[in-house]
């Protein structure tokens, strides 16, 4: 790993549930032992590169890119190797696991709103937030946070006697599905750039 303080020795990682609005939120902060130009546009632009260090990732697929200015539009389409639970998969038809993730970069304030879209649950769950990204001593500070709003309860395959029980392990699976896979991506990231580094330092 390059020098700096250790990827995590400063993070903070929150989840909390919302009384009001039944949304699940959180926030993670972490510092990454890297020049802050080389985690910023990796993070946005290189990301199906990063696929190899994602153990539950099997690909990421850009779908769209439009730039506008500072800001910039991009789809990206994840595919998952995450295996779905037997109580989903008699409920919902997954032939894979997937999600697109709907950022829009703005490349003078260094911070990217997301909504991510699982398509066969569109109009089910909503996964949002933004990621920040500062300059730090020995670094690049990244903060990350979302939130999640699942509902299942007038899905049509969903018996309206077994929402109550659904309901919580479809949250389980989705919230176990991404949001582990935004902190990977720091992870994948740090490994990536400490290897460039390293070949850099070779020439």
């Amino acid at each position: 790993m390059a020098g700096g303080e250790p990827l995590g020795a400063a993070s903070l990682e929150r989840e909390e549930r919302s009384r009001y609005t039944d949304a699940m939120k959180f926030s993670i902060e972490e510092t990454l032992p890297h020049p802050f130009d080389a985690v910023y546009t990796t993070y946005r632009d290189k990301l199906p590169t990063l696929v190899p260090y994602l153990p539950d990732i099997r690909s990421i697929e850009v779908i769209e890119r439009e730039k506008k200015g500072k800001k910039l539009r991009l789809v990206n389409k994840w595919v998952a190797s995450t295996e779905v639970p037997a109580a989903v998969r008699k409920i919902i038809d997954l032939k894979e696991v997937s999600w697109l993730d709907h950022a829009e970069w703005d490349d003078e304030d260094h911070v990217v709103q997301w909504r991510f879209e699982i398509p066969v649950l569109r109009d089910y769950v909503t996964a949002e937030g933004t990621n920040e990204f500062r300059e730090a001593k020995g670094g690049t500070r990244l903060v990350l946070a979302g939130e999640f709003r699942i509902d299942v309860s007038n899905h049509p395959r969903v018996p309206r006697l077994l929402a109550r029980v659904f309901q919580p392990q479809m949250e389980k699976f989705i919230f176990a599905l991404i949001k582990p896979n935004l902190t990977a991506v720091n992870r994948g990231l740090d490994k990536f750039l400490s290897e460039q580094e390293k070949k850099g330092r070779k020439k």
